[in-house]
C-alpha cells in the first residue's frame, strides 16, 4: 500500500471495525493472493464469503491466523506452504571465508531465467502472477532480487519481500 496506494487493479483492502470505530481485523488481496491479519483474536467468518469465490484461495501470513481457514466449509485452500521468516541483522553468522561468487543485482533481462530456476524447484511452486509480480518488483523498485550463475545458467537466487 505504501508504494503503490489503494488505487490499483492488483490490490485491494477490507477491514471489519469494532462498533467504537477501531480496526478489529484486514484482509489485503495483493495479485492473486490474501494475507489476513488481526492484532487480537482473528475472526474467519468476517471474510468468509468474500473468500469463498476464489477458488483455489491462495492465502498467506501469520499461521495463527491462515490455520483457522483450514476447518472453514466454504473455503477450498490452495497447497499449503509452510515458509519461516529470517532476517540478517549483522554479519556475526556470516562465514569468515569469502565467498568466490559473483552476486548480481538482477534486471528485467534476467526475469525469464529466474522464473525458469523458480519453476525447477518443487518447494517454490510458481503460478501465473509469479513472473508478473517479480517484473513489477524489478519495475518500480519496490523488491530486489540477487542472483549467482554458473556457466551462464542461475543457480541461485532470492529476493526481497
Amino acid at each position: 500500500i505504501e508504494a503503490f496506494g489503494y488505487d490499483t487493479d492488483f490490490q485491494e483492502l477490507w477491514g471489519v471495525f469494532k462498533e467504537n470505530g477501531t480496526l478489529k481485523s484486514i484482509l489485503l488481496r495483493f495479485h492473486d493472493s490474501f494475507i489476513p491479519y488481526s492484532k487480537e483474536d482473528f475472526v474467519t467468518t468476517d471474510y468468509e464469503a468474500l473468500l469463498s469465490t476464489y477458488k483455489p484461495l491462495k492465502l498467506s501470513g501469520k499461521s495463527t491466523i491462515v490455520e483457522q481457514f483450514e476447518t472453514a466449509s466454504n473455503i477450498q485452500l490452495g497447497t499449503k506452504n509452510e515458509m519461516y521468516f529470517c532476517e540478517c541483522l549483522n554479519d556475526n553468522n556470516l562465514p569468515d571465508t569469502p565467498i568466490h561468487e559473483t552476486i548480481k543485482l538482477a534486471s528485467l533481462d534476467d526475469i525469464e531465467r529466474i522464473m525458469k530456476l523458480r519453476s525447477d524447484i518443487a518447494e517454490f511452486p510458481t503460478t501465473n502472477e509469479s513472473e508478473k509480480i517479480l517484473r513489477q518488483a524489478i519495475e518500480t523498485n519496490t523488491g530486489r532480487t540477487y542472483y549467482i550463475e554458473k556457466d551462464g545458467v542461475i543457480i541461485a537466487s532470492t529476493s526481497t519481500s
